[in-house]
């Protein structure tokens, strides 16, 4: 299946299903949701938006790859991810993952991958006040997504572990 162009959509958010080789081109987008298993996926200026409205995997099929160059991979809800076999490869460069909506935490974006032979080259990160507190993590055959959370957050944890205390203390002296 060739999705083709800035309109060309083939949306997969309700439906489990199987689909051959995909091909996102020329700003091509296709949006899953629910789990779904193909065969080769290549992207080269597309959009791949992951679990759009519910949780799921894509499955690629046996000896099937993953190849992202150039494109967006929108990454929304942190739960799914690209599932394949020891016999699988992926080579990702110049992708732009997407990560609006994502929480702090640790998300796994692929598993099961060839132990050797994947490719991991450049990418950049969007959707987050600050792009340096995420990293992707390429660990052989598992790549895997950090968001840290901004040191506005532990200011303000700090904050109120210390204010609420200081507040009770000066509410019983009141009552006193």
């Amino acid at each position: 299946m060739t999705i083709d162009g800035a309109t060309a959509v083939y949306d997969l958010q309700t439906v489990a299903e199987t689909v051959g080789d995909v091909s996102l081109l020329n700003g091509g987008s296709l949006t899953a949701g629910s789990s779904f298993t193909m065969g080769n996926f290549t992207s080269t200026a597309g959009s791949l938006t992951l679990n759009g409205t519910c949780a799921g995997t894509v499955t690629l099929k046996t000896n099937a790859n993953l190849n992202l160059s150039g494109g967006t991979w929108l990454y929304t809800a942190g739960v799914l991810f690209i599932a394949a076999n020891s016999a699988s490869f992926f080579s990702l460069n110049e992708v732009t993952f997407d990560l609006t909506g994502i929480n702090s935490g640790n998300y796994q974006l692929t598993s099961g991958f060839a132990s050797s032979g994947n490719k991991f080259g450049s990418y950049t990160i969007t959707g987050i006040s600050n792009p340096a507190d995420a990293t992707v993590v390429n660990d052989s055959s598992v790549l895997t997504l950090t968001v840290v959370p901004e040191p506005s957050t532990y200011a303000l944890s700090i904050l109120g572990c210390v204010g609420l205390p200081m507040m009770v203390c000066r509410r019983r002296r009141a009552l006193q």
